[in-house]
């Protein structure tokens, strides 16, 4: 099994970009092959508020062109996309919600988890693609490995 992640990145820390992504890879360890965009490069900055020079413009066009390539072709080789929205910051993550659009295009397990009232990725339209929404990113994580067919906890937290 293949489990993409996706989240906010513009305007993160590099911490908080990774921090809930490593969660996961200890969580499933070696049993579940982990597909994570963000360990390529990526720009966080906040770049649309700022004047750029045409060749800074061209460079940022060239990269999401890039990016688009890439995570369409590696959402198509991946059984199941995880969306993590908690935390967003009431800010809505365009990159992520055009990786739900692919994903759904091409008929994969969606799973979002975000707060249950507060956040913007709350819309009908994400609802309407989601297989699961998860209010926690524990709760998303026994769902995954449900479908993969993981039978126990594959970490125990320090209350297990």
């Amino acid at each position: 099994m293949r489990l993409y992640l996706t989240g906010p990145i513009t305007g993160k820390t590099a911490g908080r970009i990774r921090n809930w992504r490593k969660q996961v890879r200890a969580h499933f360890e070696a049993q579940i092959d982990i597909v994570d965009p963000s360990e390529s490069e990526y720009n966080a900055s906040l770049s649309h508020l700022t004047r750029e020079t045409a060749s800074k413009a061209l460079k940022r066009l060239q990269h999401g062109q890039f990016v688009v390539a890439r995570s369409k072709s590696l959402i198509k080789e991946c059984d199941i996309v995880l969306a993590n929205f908690l935390e967003d910051g009431g800010r809505t993550s365009i990159g992520s919600v055009a990786e739900i659009a692919w994903a759904n295009a091409l008929s994969k397990t969606i799973i979002i988890v975000r707060e249950p009232k507060g956040n913007p990725h709350d819309h009908a339209m994400l609802n309407g693609m989601a297989t699961q929404i998860c209010d926690t990113l524990e709760d998303a994580l026994e769902q995954i490995a449900e479908m993969a067919g993981l039978k126990a906890p594959l970490v125990k937290t320090a209350a297990g």
